[in-house]
């Protein structure tokens, strides 16, 4: 199902077929979303056949408990009530694609309607970036075109598969793409550049360039390198703060945007060496549950 791009025609043909989609999908009412997606969640419960796939295929990249509980936490958050919450915390409210009703200052109605086609440049430091763009996309019914990494591990080809397995009658089918092609065939990107309702970009200082906004028919949001950072106060349950911090900066090995690598102590009462002595007592403590995977001269 991935599509490698050899040319910009073929990459034309691609965004042709996701308006097409796009246009079956802004249909959709959010309940019929929702339910292809409790059945994805179906799939992907502990010992079903995708989840030992992806525990297969991602093993030797990031640690067996990492991965189990990345999976474990993807097939919960699939739930209905769940998207149901993140949807109403994103936009204001759940069905706000769905109806029209009164804003919230009681002077207009208000209602969101999709982009279009919505492609997304994906990073490769996490097997869960692709999951995170189908579901920004397909909440916002959107058609989403997914640009793979290099690095990728095979897991969003995977997760997209199983998607459109629980679709059952074929309507996302249309509206998602998995694509591949160097980042130096910038024919294809032009393409992206060109045709592109908005474009969301993940990743480093070269992936970010590439995809200028005055360069860009639609909108382009960047989520470029970031510094995961923490912060501890006085008054905190040390023990506590050192437990959750450790899990933190420990379950996606520093290879996560997220993943803390500067923490900011208040600076009284002894408390940064209290919460040194603290972090490296719960740091060798959740070696025993998540080891660090053996480095390579470049980590």
């Amino acid at each position: 199902m991935k599509e490698i791009i050899q040319s910009p025609e073929q990459m034309r043909a691609c965004f042709a077929r996701l308006r097409t989609g796009a246009a079956r999908l802004a249909a959709l009412p959010l309940d019929g979303l929702l339910g292809r997606l409790a059945r994805l969640s179906e799939r992907w419960q502990p010992g079903s056949a995708a989840f030992q796939q992806a525990s297969q295929m991602l093993s030797g990249l990031f640690g067996p408990y990492t991965v189990e509980a990345a999976l474990t936490g993807l097939a919960m958050s699939l739930h209905a009530p769940i998207l149901r919450a993140e949807l109403a915390h994103e936009l204001g409210r759940a069905d706000l694609l769905d109806t029209w009703q009164a804003d919230e200052h009681g002077i207009g109605w208000a209602r969101g309607y999709p982009l279009g086609v919505v492609a997304q440049v994906l990073a490769g430091n996490v097997f869960l970036g692709g999951v995170i763009a189908l579901a920004q996309a397909l909440l916002t019914r959107n058609a989403v075109l997914l640009k793979l990494s290099s690095e990728d591990s095979g897991f969003t080809e995977l997760f997209t598969q199983t998607l459109l397995e629980a679709d059952h009658d074929g309507l996302l089918r249309d509206a998602v793409a998995v694509c591949s092609w160097s980042s130096a065939q910038d024919d294809a990107n032009q393409v992206l550049r060109d045709e592109g309702d908005a474009i969301v970009v993940w990743g480093g200082e070269a992936a970010i360039s590439a995809y200028p906004a005055d360069r860009c028919r639609g909108r382009v949001i960047h989520y470029g390198p970031r510094l995961g950072i923490g912060f501890v106060l006085a008054g905190v349950d040390l023990a506590e703060t050192a437990r959750n911090l450790a899990w933190d900066v420990a379950l996606w090995e520093q290879r996560a945007c997220s993943s803390p690598r500067l923490l900011f102590v208040e600076d009284t009462a002894e408390l940064p060496r209290r919460v040194a002595d603290e972090l490296s007592k719960s740091l060798r403590a959740v070696r025993d549950r998540l080891p660090a995977r053996p480095l390579t001269l470049d980590d």
